[in-house]
């Protein structure tokens, strides 16, 4: 094991969470919609589908979701960060 320190009692920690969710913009608001049970996912109709330019061969793919989930602000999202 490594050596022990004494505690100077000037220690300190520093200790955050910071996040942007589908239907939260932050962790307080993800936490109470989890506890809340709201749907943060959006179920689309074929129309709806249709509209955005899926394909009808991607739609009638019995595999294939309709399910969506949008950020507000994505355009802030720093992709090459990740």
């Amino acid at each position: 094991m490594g050596r022990e320190i004494e505690p100077t009692g000037l220690e300190i920690a520093v200790i955050g969470m910071s996040g942007r969710f589908p239907g939260a913009e932050s962790i307080d608001e993800l936490y109470n919609n989890l506890k809340n049970g709201v749907e943060s996912i959006e179920f689309l109709s074929r129309e709806e589908l249709l509209d955005l330019g899926v394909s009808q061969s991607v739609i009638e793919n019995p595999n294939f979701v309709n399910a969506r989930s949008t950020f507000k602000s994505a355009e802030e999202f720093d992709s090459d960060f990740f």
